[in-house]
């Protein structure tokens, strides 16, 4: 493993570098479109991703062995995809309609990467600092943690469901973007899932906060 981890490091800080800079762009491209509200969660977002992403490449780079630096590096990419899909759906759909390819895949992740990398962060605290839970007890909430969010990111790439973007940045500009992969058939049944699993993985969020004392 530690073969790759300095490679692999770099190239996810890069990435999140590369979505910073191209969200960046194509924010003063759709800058008439642009509100405050839009601006001010930009504003968080990007210097939150740089931050994830630095310290978390640190951390893989030097240990990576310890899961915190590679978390890290996922929440980034989680505040910075926030930005660059919700933008990228605007210029593709409302700013200059067709110009983007990809853009229904792009602008649905939007929605939901930023929620699913969202919470990884009490994995964070859970391993907190050397990357191993505290005790067994701890061991068993992290199993159960990851199994949660895994099923939640299945529910939610096959729902057929669409969004309006983050702070309804799409309704806004007047369309929704659907799930390209979504299952009609298992509405209700992923529906169900998700709902009950988000609330799981809340509580154990809370409950992860103890990890730390």
């Amino acid at each position: 493993m530690e073969r790759i981890a300095k490679p692999l490091a770099t190239t996810v800080w890069l990435v999140t570098l590369a979505l910073v800079a191209g969200g960046l762009v194509l924010t003063v491209l759709n800058r008439a479109t642009v509100n405050e509200e839009v601006m001010a969660l930009y504003l968080i977002a990007w210097p939150s991703a740089l931050a994830f992403a630095s310290v978390g490449a640190l951390v893989a780079r030097r240990h990576p062995r310890n899961a915190v630096g590679w978390l890290f590096g996922v929440v980034g990419f989680g505040f910075v995809f926030l930005a660059f899909g919700d933008e990228y759906a605007v210029r593709a759909f409302a700013t200059v309609p067709g110009s983007l390819p990809l853009a229904g895949w792009i602008g649905y992740a939007s929605g939901w990467v930023p929620l699913l990398t969202y919470a990884s962060i009490p994995l964070v605290f859970l391993l907190f600092p050397n990357g191993r839970p505290r005790s067994h007890r701890w061991g068993l909430i992290v199993r159960l943690l990851i199994i949660l969010i895994t099923v939640v990111a299945v529910a939610i790439l096959f729902h057929p469901g669409s969004t309006g973007g983050n702070n309804d940045r799409f309704l806004h500009e007047g369309f929704r973007v659907r799930n390209p992969l979504g299952v009609g058939s298992l509405r209700g049944v992923l529906s169900v899932v998700a709902e009950v699993c988000g609330v799981a993985i809340l509580a154990l969020s809370f409950a992860s906060i103890g990890a730390l004392y």
